[in-house]
């Protein structure tokens, strides 16, 4: 019996040709280039769309030849052919071939192009949903496959676990704390704080924390450290770390406060509402619990302001405003960075505290000086304690995360939202085997939580319990009946609200021109592909590899949403950019994970120094990128698209205030209220630099009394008030203002914006006028 090989046939060669890596690739890159070539041709030359698909299908050829592993094999058998070799196209991991080293390392930075198209189509060209879909669907298989194929879907680490421990109070601090709570309450009626009722609250609220927090060996720490201050034994230590971290933050300051006094330009009606409060407070003295003007707030905002405008000298202002809030957004980043780095590891938390850091969402609502970004800066610390608490059983992160809760809650309205995210992620939790032993302290702790929580809102809770019409008007106002009736089912409404906020960040996102770019997404172009293809890889990774932290990331956006699509009776305020802002924190750690695992695969796949740099440059590139329209679309873009339906208060407020110093008085300049114009309080604003602001307005039936004042006087009016009947159906002003003041004299003020002149009628003062007359009321 002869056991010799039989000797290849031709069709036995050309099948071991073909299956050669190098013909392959030539093959697949081939097919891609005159595919894509192809495209490019209808798409510049005849503007045909179907142009889009041939490049899109290019470039997914592109990514096939990236797909093939391996080098030649040429073996000669005795017939002179190259034997046959039974292998597959694609072969064993790339770390045992270092031929395929080359293109390697390519195959994750090429699967961004994809996606990164798509959201390019979705951003620009909003008419072709489909093709910028068909890149999504096509990117999202890309990365998918290669992250299979490289093993980066593994879970999370899971902290050290503290062993379940009993409950544990210290009794007299108990005592203490139930005592001086009961204080708090009773004293914090009226809406007011008082230095008594304030004692009390903080006297509750540190018994309560030092009757259930558990100090371990923190004294002995204490005193070590101690004792080596005074032996000079303390040494300052720098890392790459800390460095990275400082930079970081510096681009965070750069974006929340370069400018601020430009950029927004001018105060809207909401902005007046708040300086008004911030002056009941810094300067009547009336120290509210919650602030009733234009349908209630929470304090926090109004005494943070106040301390700011004392600190910098800027007063009760705009400018203090701003200042106020732009801080509060910075202040957000280093809670982003731990909750990321709680949730993987030191670069994952500098890449997502970057991309929070030159957010334009995240810097909109911060610079604008409402309280919007209060909503963001108490979510990220109370999650990061919350999965701290949760992964490693540390009873004191549930007692911090109850105070972050507290404090919030006297922020901004939507953290209202919050207690329910919280809720839901420890439910989730404990339906997982790793809360198997442990439920009953999760609930315990959970419990402590929400009692630290009560502790802290105990004087508003008064207020809410006092005055439940004033307290959920605005939550109620937007969820039922009290403004608006619900035209149609809630339940469709609800599930078409979660759809329009959801495709926010990537399509179509807030219309208010004061919070963000109307109708542009949320996200830039860079930051929206890195957050779908991060939503993936953590959806795959809580079905695959059973990780509960990623299916509660993917749970909490939706219910930090809540403020937004629980809009009902006004679903055309859904998406709101800032009602949805306590989602920064987790959907920016969504967005870093495609970012980290290019980090990630050089160590897991071996890639050596070719994925390093492969790694750099497209980090380089997309974080780069990223930056560049973040500074474009806030910098740039905004403040352009702002002036352009925001009223010119400040000019007129120049105007008077000049006047005031040259001709006339504050008091005798007057605006004619005109619909959807000036705020006329803001006029005052920004005329009156004492500070003592009062509504420059005056209504037709008014302004005969003006008559007995014979110093010299200016009516600013609208340009469309001169003639006729107004919208409001009053007649125009300017012909009664000639009927009583023939000798005035009337110009136009050529404003530096465009369509914003106005009116100016100038009365000269009666030689009988005394420029020393007492002011009027």
């Amino acid at each position: 019996m002869n056991d010799a090989s039989p000797t290849p046939s031709l069709l036995d060669w050309l099948k071991a040709q073909w299956s050669q890596p190098l013909i392959q690739r030539v093959f697949r890159f081939g097919a891609a280039a005159l595919t894509g070539g192809w495209g490019l041709y209808l798409w510049l030359a005849d503007g045909n769309g179907a142009g889009y698909f041939f490049i899109g299908l290019g470039l997914g050829l592109a990514l096939w030849g990236l797909s093939v592993r391996g080098a030649n094999t040429w073996t000669l058998s005795p017939g002179g052919l190259p034997a046959v070799e039974t292998r597959p196209l694609v072969s064993a991991p790339a770390a045992t071939r270092p031929a395929a080293s080359f293109l390697a390392p390519l195959r994750l930075p090429a699967a961004f192009v994809f996606p990164l198209l798509g959201q390019i189509v979705l951003s620009s060209q909003r008419e072709n949903v489909l093709l910028g879909l068909v890149f999504y669907a096509l990117g999202v298989a890309a990365f998918g496959l290669v992250v299979w194929r490289e093993g980066l879907l593994a879970r999370a680490p899971q902290g050290e676990q503290a062993a379940p421990r009993p409950v544990a109070f210290r009794l007299g601090l108990l005592g203490a704390a139930a005592l001086a709570g009961l204080i708090a309450f009773a004293t914090s009626g009226g809406n007011r704080f008082t230095t008594f009722n304030v004692a009390a609250w903080l006297a509750a609220v540190a018994a309560w924390l030092a009757a259930t927090l558990t100090f371990g060996r923190v004294g002995e720490r204490l005193a070590g450290a101690w004792e080596r201050l005074w032996a000079g034994g303390l040494t300052l230590r720098i890392t790459w770390l800390g460095l990275a971290l400082t930079a970081i933050l510096a681009v965070g300051a750069y974006f929340r406060l370069a400018g601020i006094d430009a950029i927004p330009p001018e105060m809207t009606s909401d902005h007046a509402e708040k300086i008004l409060d911030v002056y009941d407070l810094a300067v009547d003295g009336q120290t509210k619990i919650f602030f009733e003007r234009n349908t209630g707030r929470e304090p926090l905002q109004f005494y943070w302001t106040a301390w700011i405008g004392a600190l910098f000298g800027t007063g009760v202002s705009y400018l203090s405003l701003k200042i106020g809030t732009g801080l509060i957004g910075w202040l957000t980043l280093p809670y982003v960075f731990l909750l990321a780095r709680e949730l993987e590891d030191d670069a994952f938390a500098l890449l997502a505290t970057l991309l929070a850091a030159f957010s334009f969402w995240a810097t909109a609502i911060s610079r604008v000086g409402l309280r919007f970004p209060l909503y963001p800066a108490f979510v990220a610390p109370a999650l990061f304690h919350l999965f701290r608490g949760l992964r490693r059983g540390t009873r004191n992160d549930y007692l911090w995360a109850g105070l972050f809760l507290g404090l919030g809650l006297y922020g901004y309205s939507p953290i209202r939202a919050l207690p329910l995210a919280i809720a839901a992620i420890v439910g989730w939790y404990l339906l997982w085997p790793e809360a198997r032993g442990r439920r009953l302290d999760v609930l315990a702790n959970t419990g402590l939580l929400f009692a630290t929580t009560v502790f802290v809102f105990l004087p508003l809770l008064r207020y809410s319990l006092d005055r439940p019409d004033m307290f959920w008007y605005r939550t109620l106002s937007r969820l039922g009946d009290t403004e608006s009736r619900i035209v149609g089912s809630p339940l469709l409404i609800f599930l078409q609200n979660n759809w329009n906020a959801l495709r926010a960040f990537n399509w179509l996102g807030d219309s208010v021109w004061v919070n963000s770019l109307p109708g542009r997404p949320l996200l830039d172009v860079v930051s929206a592909a890195l957050l779908i293809l991060g939503a993936a890889y953590v959806l795959a990774r809580l079905i695959l590899r059973r990780d509960w932290v990623a299916g509660a990331l993917l749970l909490t956006v939706p219910v930090l949403l809540l403020p937004s699509t629980l809009a009902l009776a006004f679903p055309n305020e859904n998406p709101s950019a800032v009602r949805m802002g306590g989602a920064i924190p987790v959907i920016f750690v969504l967005a870093a994970y495609p970012l980290w695992l290019l980090i990630r695969r050089i160590r897991l796949a071996q890639l050596g120094a070719p994925g390093v740099g492969a790694a750099a440059v497209t980090l380089a590139a997309l974080l780069g990128g990223a930056f560049a329209l973040n500074r474009q679309m806030y910098f740039q873009e905004y403040p352009a698209q702002y002036v352009g339906p925001a009223q010119n208060a400040s000019e007129i407020g120049q105007v008077i205030h000049d006047f005031a110093r040259t001709f006339g008085d504050f008091d005798t300049a007057w605006v004619r209220p005109y619909p959807h114009w000036v705020d006329t309080r803001a006029v005052g604003m920004y005329a009156d630099q004492s500070q003592t602001y009062h509504d420059y307005a005056i209504q037709l039936a008014d302004l005969p009394a003006t008559q007995a004042d014979p110093r010299a006087k200016l009516f600013i009016l609208h340009p469309e008030d001169a003639a006729g009947v107004r919208p409001d159906g009053e007649p125009a002003t300017l012909p009664e203002l000639r009927r009583l003041y023939p000798e005035g004299q009337l110009s136009t003020y050529p404003s530096a914006r465009p369509d914003k002149d106005f009116l100016v009628f100038f009365v000269p003062a009666r030689p009988d006028a005394d420029v020393s007359a007492p002011e009027q009321p």
